[in-house]
């Protein structure tokens, strides 16, 4: 009897697991995420569960502080980048540091050198790590000219700071199939390193072909985020509408069906392993894009309270994306709860 049971059990298990592998498989709904008490009985997980992993909001008190989980403070939780073995950094707008999470979610400060004529950095806004343990960092708007910089600190070395009258200097992605970060600048793109030829920072500039797109462009405006895909297409946003740029070096609208109403304010864009499903940062919330439809998974809610939850429970204002390596979870830093969380996607 107790070998039959045995064979029972492991035959009952064996079965279990398979339902939780489709489960996984099913793609979302599309439109906003269920209310999650509609969800199948007996599912393994929730999908769309948010969870807050560091930080948290504050009234008063230092904004620089390390510890575990919501013990730390951020100034302001701004770009983020996932390291293989589950590191995270974050660009923060406290000077001159960069703020390191680790995998057991111990949050802890890198202090920066300055630059050869004693110049520090202000304050980060987006921020990329070499294997090397090389820095890149762009500010937001330096408190002098109102224009953001560039710095690369590498170990051992003086800073290195570049900026420019009427800069516009956005984002950092890192390249997936080398040890190197791009940048925008206006309409161009550019690798994020020493250009000898003029003393600054950008190489291998990149500009949009203008009669295919500008026209979609107001006055003014920029990209406002990129991401680079394993299929090493380039994939941009003005704030409106999305773009990408092949290795033929051939520049298109993408998504036309979804017109401008569909995005206000898209401030990143991450892109999954096939090149099959784009996630972006729209004014706070986080949205999935699959064969041109769009997902809302996660955004603000009405209780304005900064609430871990499941989809549309959780309240979410979302600032920068970083996909793990497995593609089931979105980690994202949030500028109202000042805060890192992360978001399960099966």
């Amino acid at each position: 009897m107790k070998t039959k049971f045995t064979i029972w059990a492991l035959v009952a298990l064996f079965f279990g697991t398979m339902g939780c592998k489709k489960n996984d498989d099913l793609k979302p709904a599309i439109g906003n995420v269920p209310d999650p008490s509609l969800a199948a009985a007996g599912s393994c997980a929730t999908p769309y569960t948010v969870s807050t992993i560091a930080g948290s909001a504050y009234t008063s008190g230092p904004t620089l502080v390390d510890g575990v989980g919501k013990n730390a403070r951020f100034l302001y939780a701004g770009g983020i980048q996932l390291m293989d073995d589950g590191t995270i950094y974050i660009a923060d707008g406290n000077e001159s540091v960069i703020r390191k999470l680790s995998p057991g979610g111990v949050v802890s400060t890198i202090k920066l050198p300055a630059a050869l004529g004693g110049e520090r950095m202000l304050g980060s806004a987006y921020v990329g790590v070499a294997k090397d343990g090389t820095i890149n960092v762009i500010t937001g708007s330096n408190l002098n000219s109102d224009f953001p910089e560039a710095w690369i600190f590498k170990p051992g070395e003086p800073a290195f700071v570049y900026s420019s009258y009427y800069a516009t200097y956005r984002t950092l992605a890192k390249d997936p199939y080398a040890d190197i970060f791009w940048f925008t600048d206006g309409f161009s793109m550019e690798k994020f390193k020493k250009n000898n030829t003029f003393g600054g920072i950008g190489t291998d500039r990149i500009s949009f072909d203008g009669d295919s797109i500008f026209p979609d462009f107001g006055p003014h405006s920029s990209f406002s985020a990129m991401c680079i895909g394993y299929n090493k297409v380039k994939y941009l946003s003005d704030g409106y509408f999305l773009y990408k740029y092949t290795p033929e070096g051939k520049s298109q609208r993408i998504f036309k069906e979804l017109g401008v109403e569909g995005f206000t304010n898209i401030r990143c864009t991450v892109v999954n392993k096939d090149g099959r499903t784009l996630y972006i940062v729209d004014a706070g919330y986080i949205r999935r894009i699959d064969q041109g439809k769009v997902t809302t998974i996660a955004g603000p809610n009405a209780s304005h309270d900064n609430r871990d939850g499941i989809g549309k429970q959780a309240d979410v204002h979302a600032s920068y994306l970083a996909l793990s390596k497995d593609e089931g979870t979105l980690y994202f830093s949030d500028y109202q709860a000042n805060a890192i969380r992360k978001i399960t996607l099966r």
